[in-house]
């Protein structure tokens, strides 16, 4: 695997750390879980672990940079004295009894207050060591703590992180693959594949399910196949297919092919039919999860409810992308006559809102928008909806924290959606004042 970001513990060091912690011994457990999908899929490894070993447990979801005062008095509402919180950056100190504890699992502080276990970067990791002194990990656990970890990064290379997915190599639970990486390749229709396709956005394709056939056609696929998932098509249909989706004229090119093609992963202990069986599947319904604040669906999925939460959460996911689609053709009408100079070198808000979308969208249409290369990545955006507003910005513009904070300081109720998106609440009306918030913090 590639060298890009190190998780900064080893395995052997988080296992350590988590001795001084005793979970095993208490009748019942609070976590304060992140939305991140490593905040996600490390709360699920622990409540395994607690379910295992019959300790009552309850979840709650809370942001990235949880608001202290919220979070003081649902420690105060939620009857137990020990408190988990898994994948979460803590501002400051917690007012809360002193009877009660606090432990940070893969998550960070100002200050060390409170007894900790890794970092945000390697939460997976950090809650699979933990559940080793909990009780026996089983071989799911490893899956779980391993998609956590590659979906944080797809070339783990060093640390806690990187261990675990040796582990879950040479376990023969995951291992790489190549191919296209489209959402469904596994379970969904081959002509709903296209239409639906978010991850990434292709213009012409997406939402256009007559251009979905027609590219079919070129590509020689058998009609008996198009209702057969991807997976189903021989080698040369395969080359044949991505012969053709190269030769798609759209924008920002070589970055569309990119997102489609090249290095996966398989989870071998899930079905060959399930939504959970490539890296490819999981990302989207993830993201998805967390625009939508839909969290306590994705957690039950992890924990293991593949019946009827997986199929609530693809349809939910399906609903999703027909929204961004819908914005994204609303955003092509618009451009041409809106009178915001979208090229502007300070920041893109279209003077209309999209109108009929929901606000846990944008996030997604903010960055298909940079995906195809309509906004240039140096340039905040803030969409409006009918229900609210979406700021997002392209990876290491501003401080994800301390925008977070000072948007909460100024009353705008904003909450995360993804590490470079916040919601809020309220339309924005003048986009300058939020461009001066994000460029002081």
């Amino acid at each position: 695997m590639s060298p890009k970001h190190d998780s900064p513990k080893d395995l052997k060091t988080l296992i350590k750390q988590t001795r001084a912690l005793d979970l095993k011994s208490s009748e019942r457990v609070a976590i304060f879980s992140g939305p991140s999908p490593q905040a996600i899929t490390a709360t699920a490894i622990l409540c395994r672990a607690l379910q295992r070993n019959d300790i009552l447990f309850h979840v709650r979801f809370v942001d990235i940079v949880p608001d202290l005062s919220l979070l003081s008095i649902y420690i105060k509402q939620i009857s137990g004295d020990q408190f988990v919180m898994v994948g979460c950056e803590l501002s400051g100190p917690v007012d809360m009894d002193d009877r009660k504890s606090l432990v940070l699992i893969g998550s960070s502080q100002g200050a060390s207050e409170y007894p900790s276990v890794g970092t945000t970067i390697c939460a997976p990791a950090s809650a699979y060591a933990l559940a080793q002194t909990i009780s026996e990990v089983k071989r799911e656990d490893l899956q779980l703590a391993a998609i956590g970890s590659i979906i944080r990064d797809h070339y783990v290379s060093d640390g806690a992180s990187a261990e675990v997915v040796k582990l879950a190599e040479s376990d023969k639970i995951v291992e790489e693959r190549k191919g296209l990486k489209l959402f469904g390749t596994n379970f969904l229709p081959l002509n709903q594949v296209f239409n639906l396709s978010i991850y990434p956005y292709i213009h012409g394709l997406s939402g256009n399910p007559q251009a979905c056939e027609k590219i079919l056609d070129k590509a020689d696929i058998p009609l008996g196949k198009r209702t057969k998932p991807i997976t189903s098509l021989n080698t040369k249909e395969v080359q044949k297919l991505t012969q053709e989706l190269m030769q798609i004229d759209m924008a920002n090119k070589v970055s569309v092919i990119k997102s489609m093609l090249g290095r996966d992963y398989i989870f071998k202990l899930e079905m060959g039919t399930s939504p959970l069986l490539f890296l490819s599947g999981i990302i989207p319904l993830f993201h998805a999860s967390w625009c939508r604040w839909e969290l306590g669906m994705a957690t039950a999925t992890m924990l293991g409810d593949r019946a009827r939460m997986l199929d609530e959460i693809v349809s939910t996911y399906k609903n999703h992308s027909y929204m961004v689609i819908m914005a994204m053709k609303q955003i092509y009408e618009n451009h041409a006559t809106d009178t915001e100079d979208s090229a502007s070198s300070t920041i893109f808000c279209p003077d209309k809102p999209v109108q009929g979308i929901s606000r846990v969208a944008l996030p997604d249409v903010a960055r298909t928008l940079y995906e195809v290369g309509l906004v240039s990545t140096d340039v905040p955006i803030i969409l409006n909806s009918d229900d609210g507003a979406c700021v997002s910005w392209s990876a290491d513009m501003y401080s994800y924290s301390s925008a977070l904070i000072e948007l909460r300081k100024a009353g705008l109720n904003p909450r995360s959606a993804t590490e470079q998106s916040i919601i809020l609440s309220n339309t924005v009306r003048d986009p300058k004042d939020i461009l001066s918030l994000l460029m002081s913090s």
